[in-house]
């Protein structure tokens, strides 16, 4: 599947459209607005099915390789704020070459940087797009998006923006049970 296409409920491909609103195919204009509401639909069918936070981690990063990018990374902070790979999909090496760069705001979250930048690898150009999955006033982590060659939509930055969101409000209630079951486990 190209990296602009999700899949709709009934499984079929549907484009998006590129960052200026022409279609990339059959999908433009108001189809790339039910793409984006499908996608959108997809991602709170399939991200944060239970409450643990590997598995949310997991989730997400499948869900966003599988409909918008070549490789994913999620790393959630440990108990000192340094990060601790959680899940990954899709090419890895494309991870190892996003990793440089100098990221630049492409949007804020809460006054956290959506951050993109663009690389090259082998001659071939590596976009990343960066984005922290906070929970309120707290950032559980950060999740790192790369495709090679192109550039992210628009239609696929706010998807991968929303997927990270919803993760982030997953990754808090899987936390807070975990501090509750550890609670109980000391009262008894």
């Amino acid at each position: 599947m190209a990296a602009s296409e999700v899949r709709g409920e009934d499984g079929e491909e549907v484009c998006l459209p590129q960052r200026d609103g022409r279609p990339t195919g059959p999908a433009g204009g108001h189809e790339g607005l039910l793409a984006r509401v499908r996608a959108t639909e997809a991602a709170v069918e399939r991200i944060g099915t239970t409450l643990d936070a590997v598995t949310t981690c997991e989730e997400l990063a499948g869900f966003l390789f599988r409909n918008v990018c070549d490789a994913v990374a999620v790393d959630l902070l440990d108990e000192d704020g340094g990060p601790l790979r959680a899940a990954t999909a899709g090419a890895e090496e494309l991870l190892a070459a996003g990793s440089g760069g100098t990221p630049s705001p492409r949007a804020t979250d809460g006054g956290h940087p959506l951050s993109a930048w663009v690389t090259v690898a082998g001659g071939v150009p590596v976009h990343v797009l960066s984005v922290p999955l906070p929970d309120g006033h707290r950032v559980h982590g950060l999740l790192t998006a790369v495709r090679a060659r192109t550039a992210f939509s628009d239609h696929e930055a706010a998807t991968v923006h929303f997927a990270a969101r919803l993760a982030a409000v997953h990754l808090g209630h899987a936390r807070q049970l975990a501090a509750t079951e550890d609670t109980v486990s000391h009262l008894q």
